[in-house]
């Protein structure tokens, strides 16, 4: 039964729980590697379930377990290793570099050895371990023929080495791979920490003609961007205000889109009124609200100058201004007839609440009709109903990346706002907040963001839940509340992550009220 579920159903998350319980019932039946594998599954075709460190902390506990007290069955390479990816993930990096080590010698003719002797090498640089993070380095350049992991180890190498205060030998690492290798990723970030090196080593002007040497080279690379930006802070540092405005000028335009877009049009602008120049500053800070009317630039340029305010995209506005939903998705609802089934079947299943089945068949859809917005929509609309609420802004935010290059946003209709800034576990914020006296708008623009509304949300460092606390934490603020019986499990529960979190804002706000 469960073998025909996995063959013929295209629910992802529905195949996932199918793999969880067949682990179970293999390792009952001492069918260990069959258990073994059903979580390895999981993982490996990204199948979703509500906490997804679930079947990573059964595949580790499992293989752990195996190794312990069950020695004469032998754990499978593939196995191995992504216990040991787990481990790093989780930054449990001593293990993880045991368990590579481990791996390295039980398999040594695996295809893909060399790839684990180079996480076992960044393991060791974690675990700060920067010489023999150097040694294995070494033997990885020696023991295997030039490809993209012996670019990764020399650079990695060269990573430790400047750790370890050898900075000649580290620049030699990096000038070999700009030599050797300039089309690679690692070339560029080579001379990024070239430019450092010379800098720590007080040769300047080495490091300046580097960053401007790459830029030259890489022109639209991310790097070419960061070169940019650090000259212009460079020479803003140095009161070299005409050199600082030239890159300020050249990121803006050239990197507009980019997370320092708006930081570029802010210094562009101080520097302008500095030297005089206030009509230009003017065009740049109008510019930068229009382009990144959410940045803190903008909030900040608001505050300071009043002529700038009217420039604001995004007025305020009533129910009545918006466009109607269904004249806006009528735009994009021609669908492939071969997607029209799927649709009709969707609908049918979301009219008797089977929204899990829904989702199937519009994803179905989707997928004969790639970036579709109508679909896109009623995929999370679809998703809300189903309270899953983090794949529904997840969808909402696919429609936006689209739309925002294609409309002024305030020409769009209300519920897609909506869904972009959802207001979800409403009455247990509201409480939660007044009793703590404390902005509700901060706790939903705080799930938001932490969690993105999900309540089985778990980050590497432990973190739980919709406010994203770490169980030590949760702890301390669940003994200050006497909340009897407090495990980590429970941190889970929207309404504890809730209370929890909003006594901690309110706890922080009085510490620090006082601090300027």
């Amino acid at each position: 039964y469960y073998k025909s579920i996995l063959e013929d159903s295209k629910d992802s998350q529905l195949k996932a729980k199918v793999l969880l319980e067949l682990s179970e019932i293999y390792w009952q039946e001492k069918k260990y590697i069959d258990s073994l594998n059903s979580l390895y599954e999981i993982l490996d075709e990204g199948y979703r379930l509500k906490r997804n460190s679930e079947p990573e902390e059964l595949l580790v506990g499992y293989s752990y377990k195996i190794q312990e007290d069950l020695k004469d069955i032998k754990v499978p390479y593939h196995i191995m290793v992504k216990c040991a990816d787990i481990l790093f993930k989780y930054r449990q990096y001593n293990i993880a570099e045991g368990l590579y080590k481990e791996v390295t010698k039980t398999f040594p003719e695996a295809p893909d050895i060399a790839a684990i002797y180079y996480k076992r090498a960044r393991s060791l640089y974690y675990k700060k371990e920067y010489k023999e993070a150097v040694n294995q380095c070494e033997e990885i350049i020696a023991k295997f023929p030039p490809s993209e992991i012996t670019i990764k180890a020399n650079y990695l190498g060269g990573n430790s080495l400047r750790v370890l205060g050898e900075r000649y030998l580290a620049i030699d690492k990096y000038e070999k791979i700009i030599e050797q290798y300039p089309e690679s990723y690692y070339a560029r970030l080579s001379y990024l920490r070239l430019a450092e090196s010379y800098f720590q080593l007080k040769e300047t002007e080495k490091g300046i003609s580097l960053w401007r040497e790459l830029i030259s080279k890489y022109p639209n690379s991310y790097e070419s961007m960061t070169s940019l930006w650090n000259l212009a802070r460079y020479y803003t540092n140095n009161n070299t205000e005409l050199k600082a405005l030239d890159y300020y000028r050249e990121l803006s335009e050239r990197f507009s889109q980019s997370r320092l877009g708006d930081d570029a049009l802010y210094w562009k602008g101080k520097i302008l009124e500095n030297i005089g120049s206030d009509e230009e500053a003017k065009i740049a800070y109008e510019k930068l609200v229009r382009e990144y009317s959410l940045s803190y630039y903008t909030e900040r340029i608001i505050e300071q100058r009043s002529d700038i305010s009217s420039a604001w995209p995004v007025s305020s506005s009533k129910e009545e201004d918006f466009i109607n939903l269904e004249e806006f998705l009528k735009k994009y609802d021609k669908i492939e007839r071969k997607s029209q089934l799927s649709l009709l079947k969707a609908e049918l299943f979301e009219e008797i609440s089977f929204f899990k089945e829904s989702i199937v068949e519009l994803r179905e859809a989707l997928n004969h009709n790639s970036g579709n917005i109508f679909l896109l929509f009623r995929l999370s609309d679809v998703y809300k109903k189903n309270k899953d609420y983090n794949n529904s802004l997840n969808y909402t935010e696919i429609i936006f990346n689209y739309l925002e290059d294609n409309y002024q946003l305030e020409d769009l209709p209300l519920e897609l706002w909506q869904s972009l800034y959802p207001v979800y576990y409403e009455d247990a914020i509201r409480e939660r907040a007044l009793e703590y006296e404390i902005d509700p708008l901060l706790v939903l623009a705080m799930i938001r963001e932490e969690s993105r509304f999900n309540p089985w949300n778990e980050s590497v460092a432990g973190a739980r839940g919709l406010m994203q606390i770490i169980f030590s934490t949760g702890e301390w603020i669940a003994h200050k509340l006497n909340l009897e019986n407090f495990t980590d499990e429970m941190l889970f529960d929207p309404e504890v992550n809730i209370d929890l979190g909003c006594w901690y804002i309110n706890y922080l706000e009085e510490r620090f009220s006082n601090d300027s």
